[in-house]
């Protein structure tokens, strides 16, 4: 059976690992209303985070971010999915053991 729905995405965008983890803190506990009617009120769910980026990279900000998320509400932690030219075991492990759920090869 295939259900149709409408998704309604509603992205956020962040320069550096710094303004990820204070966009994320930002809208944490905040119900949110999308301009849709249809959208149900929602927080971060899933974040695609850049591994390389300026001031913090995406491994310290994934890491301060699910710690944030989980120390109030772990089963409101968002799951992250790196964005990496680097995917080599050590970027992988390293991923993991941060608690990403993906790692994504980008060009």
């Amino acid at each position: 059976m295939l259900i149709e729905q409408e998704l309604v995405v509603t992205p956020d965008e962040a320069r550096d690992g710094s303004e990820a983890l204070e966009e994320f803190k930002r809208k944490w506990g905040r119900e949110q209303q999308c301009q849709n009617e249809a959208c149900p009120k929602k927080q971060h769910r899933v974040i695609l985070m850049d591994l390389n980026m300026p001031i913090k990279d995406g491994f310290d900000a994934s890491r301060e971010i699910l710690a944030f998320a989980r120390e109030s509400c772990p089963a409101k932690a968002p799951k992250i999915m790196a964005l990496t030219a680097f995917v080599g075991k050590d970027t992988v492990s390293k991923c993991e053991e941060i608690g990403m759920v993906e790692v994504l090869n980008k060009p």
